[in-house]
């Protein structure tokens, strides 16, 4: 009688997804941050409540990823403006970059 309510209680769906060119159903939960999906020896899932340990371990992996995105990200940039200032240097156009070029210019065709 105790799993049946369990399972009335559980708010659990079928969400598909594409795994290497395959079509496959995974369960998921309508409550990730607090429930997860554990299945018994038979292979069927059902919901269960997470410890305080997996939740703060869950939280401190999504500080520590979004750290490193946000790394990244600015990494790229610096990179990015660091390649254009090169580029603006050492190119033989450099009145291309600018934003006004100037009307004496010995490539205007004037």
């Amino acid at each position: 009688m105790k799993r049946l309510l369990e399972f009335l209680s559980e708010g659990m769906f079928r969400k598909k997804m594409v795994r290497d060119q395959k079509v496959i159903t995974k369960w998921k939960t309508d409550r990730p941050g607090t429930h997860k999906i554990v299945y018994d020896e038979f292979g069927n899932p059902h919901e269960e409540r997470m410890t305080h340990d997996e939740i703060k371990h869950r939280e401190l992996g999504r500080k520590s990823g979004k750290v490193k995105n946000m790394y990244d990200r600015e990494h790229r940039s610096k990179e990015k403006e660091l390649s254009m200032h090169k580029r603006e240097l050492t190119s033989d156009l450099k009145h291309y970059n600018k934003q006004f070029p100037d009307v004496n210019s010995e490539h205007d065709n004037s």
